[in-house]
C-alpha cells in the first residue's frame, strides 16, 4: 500500500515539474491569443447563431462595427478570400494582428528564459 500512495506522489511530482516546465517556456496571454485565434478559425463561419458580448445589440439590436470579424476569419482559415472580404473587411489584417501578437509574445518569453537559464549556467561556472 505504501509504493502505491509513493508512485502517486511521483506523479504529482512529475505534473508539478511539468507545469513550471510549461510556465517558464509558454507566453499565457500568447496561449489565449492562439487559442483565441484556432477558435474562430475551426468555427462554422456559415452559422447564422452565434454568441456577442456586444450589450447594445442585446438592449437596442444594435450591430456592432466588428459584426462579421469572426466570420471573415473562419473563411479566411478556408481559403475562401472572397466569402472573408464580404463578411468583414477587416477580417485578414485582424487575424494577422493576433498571429503577430501571438508570436512576438512567445518569442519575447523564449529570449528571457534563454537568457535565465544563461545567467544561471554562468552563476554555475563561477562557484
Amino acid at each position: 500500500m505504501a509504493s502505491a500512495i509513493g508512485a502517486g506522489a511521483g506523479a504529482v511530482a512529475v505534473m508539478r515539474d511539468a507545469a513550471r516546465a510549461a510556465k517558464r517556456w509558454v507566453d499565457l496571454e500568447a496561449l489565449i491569443w492562439a487559442a483565441a485565434l484556432a477558435a474562430v478559425a475551426i468555427g462554422d463561419p456559415n452559422s447564422d447563431t452565434h454568441f456577442t458580448l456586444f450589450w447594445p445589440q442585446w438592449v437596442f439590436g444594435v450591430q456592432s462595427p466588428g459584426h462579421g470579424l469572426g466570420h471573415s476569419i473562419g473563411h479566411l482559415f478556408r481559403g475562401d478570400l472572397q466569402a472573408s472580404l464580404a463578411s468583414h473587411w477587416l477580417g485578414a489584417p485582424a487575424a494577422a494582428a493576433i498571429a503577430w501578437r501571438a508570436a512576438s509574445l512567445q518569442a519575447r518569453r523564449m529570449r528571457g528564459a534563454n537568457r535565465r537559464e544563461q545567467a544561471a549556467a554562468k552563476k554555475r561556472g563561477r562557484r
